[in-house]
Formats: C-alpha cells, sequence, structure tokens
C-alpha cells in the first residue's frame, strides 16, 4: 500500500517501533562473555631466499614467521652477509 501524501508518519504502523513498544528487546549486538583470547603466535610462512648482486640469484628456501627472521637465519645458513640477502613470501 502506498501511503498518501496527506497522511503523516505513524510509528507504531513500522513493525520493528510496534514489537519494541510490547517490551521486545533488540539484539543489535551479541554478548561476549570470558576473558579475549590470547593471539596465537604466526604460524612459520615459507620464503624464497634470493642474494641480490648485478642478478637476482636463488639460494632455497627458509621456514620463519617473517621476512627479518627469514633474511637472519638465510645469512647464517647460506653464510653469506644479510644486507644481500631478500625473503620473497611463498604461496
Amino acid at each position: 500500500m502506498i501511503p498518501d501524501a496527506k497522511e503523516k508518519y505513524d510509528p507504531s504502523k513500522n513493525e520493528h517501533s510496534a514489537a519494541m513498544a510490547n517490551g521486545a528487546v533488540a539484539a543489535a549486538r551479541p554478548t561476549l562473555s570470558g576473558m579475549a583470547k590470547k593471539p596465537e603466535a604466526p604460524q612459520p610462512t615459507s620464503w624464497a631466499i634470493y642474494k641480490v648482486t648485478t642478478v637476482a640469484t636463488w639460494l632455497g628456501t627458509i621456514e620463519a614467521p617473517d621476512e627479518a627472521a627469514a633474511i637472519e637465519k638465510a645469512a647464517q645458513e647460506f653464510k653469506t652477509d644479510g644486507q644481500l640477502v631478500r625473503a620473497v613470501a611463498g604461496r
């Protein structure tokens, strides 16, 4: 039904307003109980390790949680300077 322009808005005709008037409780947000969960440690990611000089040379793959850890681990494992090593996240 399309209201006439002469009719005024009556909130009691609105289903939501009528339900609220009858004592219904609106569930705007779920209730959270208990304490928040502790953040989990990041899962190790596979990183492709490259030695960068004039040309990038693939050295191998390392498992580490982040890029900085991957570069540090690769520098030790491949016995190279950390400044020349780059890590690219695997897919």
